[in-house]
């Protein structure tokens, strides 16, 4: 089957999607880890509906926009891995009244909702 996709387009086999979402859940659970999941490539509160199909409960985005739409979708442990950023404080405040959240800038530097530097990895 040919199609004529002309703008960015997410093609999806739900079967196999579902069914490494389900191995990746299970692998988490069996180890005993937080399946904390990027939804950046997706963007689709209907995929993030099958990750919690499958148990999970915390997601990672890569903005606050992107942050404040999984939530409004009922998500409310949110991992942004992007900076903070001062002039996005009301919405990040917002945010932090619903959710718990937390901003990664890199591996080494990460904040809380409020944008206090934790100088440690977050962990649950």
């Amino acid at each position: 089957m040919k199609l004529n996709v002309t703008k960015p387009t997410l093609l999806l086999d739900i079967q196999k999607a579902q069914k490494n979402i389900a191995l990746m859940a299970e692998k988490a659970i069996t180890n005993d880890i937080r399946f904390r999941p990027h939804f950046k490539t997706h963007q689709s509160a209907e995929i993030g509906k099958w990750f919690k199909k499958f148990g999970t409960e915390s997601a990672t985005v890569s903005s606050v926009e992107m942050a404040e739409y999984f939530a409004n979708n009922g998500w409310t442990d949110i991992t942004i891995a992007f900076p903070v950023n001062v002039l996005e404080i009301e919405r990040i405040n917002k945010l932090a009244k619903t959710n718990k959240s937390y901003w990664s800038a890199n591996p080494f530097r990460n904040f809380d909702s409020r944008g206090t530097f934790l100088p440690h990895a977050v962990k649950d």
